[in-house]
């Protein structure tokens, strides 16, 4: 009796590569099959998909096998879990070891500033004081959001208001032809009015890197009249006084190769000799 192909219903040679179930006796050409066919089959093994699939859904499901059914998934979704668990405990870290960083950058500051305020004043018992030391380092990191501005003349209008908003647009022409700055949040004068003498100008900032911005452009403002100054305390003052009083006394002495320089609002004196790059002196 010829054979047909359950597909295209053309008959099915020995010549002609073709299948046949050994469950339902149905014959199918290779080329028609769309399913995978294995490499190694033979008629008396080879089941066709619906055959596979009415034995499949007449076979009883068992606990064990839903079990198994269920490891299967979940190992398959475990390694996928595992990898991202461990990205996100990496990009933990990178934060973690970050922060570390930042804290110890904080630690070394705090410790370099406590040194020099006792520095400042070895003799005061009081400074020694831890904490008059806190005090101090609070202070400083409460005055660097602030920027001293002097010989800006002062407003003559009556209105308080007026007088503030006359400071800023001052304060906007010097920095203006330098780029684009933070206008402060706050903005007053210093001290009692003198005549024909105008008080310094205090600005306040969101935070110190606003407050750097202005310092910073001490360097390419050409206008040399109008100096951007730190907010220093009391004890940097002090120190600073003193430094100067110390370069003024010893030059009334006969040493004039000396000069007076500032390295981070710290003053300094310092030698230049020819040929040399200047030497600290202090």
């Amino acid at each position: 009796m010829p054979a047909y192909c359950t597909i295209c219903s053309s008959g099915v040679t020995p010549s002609t590569p073709h299948l046949k179930c050994s469950v339902c006796n149905k014959y199918y050409h290779i080329k028609c099959y769309t399913e995978d066919v294995p490499d190694a089959y033979s008629d008396a093994s080879w089941v066709c998909k619906a055959c596979s699939l009415s034995n499949a859904l007449s076979t009883p499901i068992t606990l064990s096998a839903i079990e198994n059914i269920i490891e299967k998934q979940f190992l398959k979704f475990k390694a996928d879990i595992m990898i991202e668990m461990s990205q996100i405990i990496d990009s933990k870290l990178v934060l973690v070891n970050n922060r570390m960083s930042e804290i110890e950058n904080n630690m070394h500051r705090l410790q370099t500033e406590i040194n020099e305020i006792r520095e400042s004043a070895p003799n005061n018992e009081a400074t020694n004081n831890i904490d008059d030391v806190a005090r101090e380092i609070c202070d400083r990191n409460e005055r660097s959001k602030n920027v001293i501005l002097y010989n800006i003349p002062e407003s003559v209008a009556n209105s308080v208001e007026v007088k503030v908003m006359d400071d800023l647009k001052q304060v906007v022409s010097i920095v203006e032809p330098l780029g684009k700055f933070p206008k402060p949040k706050k903005i007053f004068r210093l001290g009692i009015p003198k005549p024909n003498a105008p008080r310094p100008l205090k600005m306040v900032f969101e935070d110190c890197e606003e407050a750097q911005l202005y310092l910073r452009s001490n360097k390419t403002n050409p206008n040399k009249k109008f100096h951007f100054r730190a907010d220093l305390t009391r004890l940097q003052r002090a120190k600073n006084y003193a430094v100067i009083e110390e370069i003024n006394l010893r030059k009334s002495r006969g040493e004039s190769d000396l000069r007076l320089i500032y390295n981070n609002n710290v003053a300094q004196i310092t030698r230049a000799n020819k040929g040399r790059r200047s030497q600290h002196l202090n």
